[in-house]
């Protein structure tokens, strides 16, 4: 704010004509201006004559609305500015041991990544070669089979009892020839000496 020295009638007549050449500049600024031509109001004044000062309030009044529309961007791009450096700055200066911290844990991973592809290998390999196996067991079973029956149907039992009895003189046990004795739990029994002491039947 201007000082001027005097007395109180000469200091009020120069801030009155300082006014009016400020006033005067604004004039000559906006004059023929695209803003004022466009004013949605009749407050533009006609080209040739000077504004008034409701005209000079008016325009001073969108300048004032624009200057604050203008720093509000201003600072919210200043804002997102500020925090994109920020992002990248980490981003550049992550410590070593989080990096170490992140190339242990890929190293973790990929190690029990591998470790289940080659589980995951041995696994269908043994399927299929118990598949195989199963195949051959499976044929192995029904050629057993063929081979039993065939050999039950070669069988001949009557042949059977007559080179037993006719030829090597074996006869059916009497009364008193079959002994009794103590079962031990096999399928069959190997006689080495004569059983003595056994109950006859």
């Amino acid at each position: 704010m201007a000082v001027y020295p005097g007395r109180p009638l000469e200091r009020d007549r120069r801030m009155a004509e300082e006014r009016e050449e400020r006033m005067r500049k604004i004039a000559k600024e906006i004059e023929g201006s695209v803003v004022r031509k466009a004013a949605p109001d009749d407050t533009a004044a006609p080209a040739g004559r000077p504004l008034t000062r409701r005209e000079i309030k008016i325009w001073e009044e969108r300048e004032r609305r624009r200057e604050k529309e203008r720093k509000k961007k201003e600072a919210h791009e200043a804002r997102i500015a500020i925090r994109v450096q920020k992002n990248r700055d980490a981003a550049k200066h992550m410590n070593w041991g989080y990096m170490l911290f992140l190339s242990a844990a890929m190293f973790v991973a990929g190690f029990f990544l591998v470790k289940y592809v080659e589980l995951r290998a041995d696994v269908t390999a043994r399927t299929k070669r118990i598949a195989v196996l199963e195949n051959v067991c499976n044929d192995m079973k029904q050629k057993n089979d063929e081979h039993m029956n065939r050999i039950n149907g070669s069988v001949n039992l009557e042949e059977i009892r007559r080179v037993a009895i006719y030829e090597l003189g074996m006869q059916y046990a009497e009364q008193g020839q079959v002994v009794a004795y103590q079962e031990n739990g096999s399928d069959y029994v190997r006689q080495y000496k004569e059983i003595t002491g056994a109950e006859k039947k």
